[in-house]
């Protein structure tokens, strides 16, 4: 294997898997960063999951009386 470049073809470097657009309604996932691809380790895995936001609460309602 040649130097810098692991199995993956990845430069061996830190990376950070960002979320760039969170799905509408879900909350956003928290970067994963601190990922250091080098000799001494190339492969990596992770997992997260997109919870769905709770919608708001309907706003109170407004009772309204009628006056003969």
């Amino acid at each position: 294997m040649e130097q810098g470049y692991p199995k993956t073809n990845f430069p061996w470097d830190t990376y950070k898997i960002v979320e760039t657009t969170t799905p509408a309604g879900y909350t956003p996932i928290v970067d994963i960063t601190g990922i250091v691809v080098g000799a001494a380790q190339e492969s990596y895995s992770f997992s997260r999951t997109n919870t769905k936001t709770p919608p708001p609460p309907p706003p109170p309602m407004t009772e309204v009386l009628g006056i003969p």
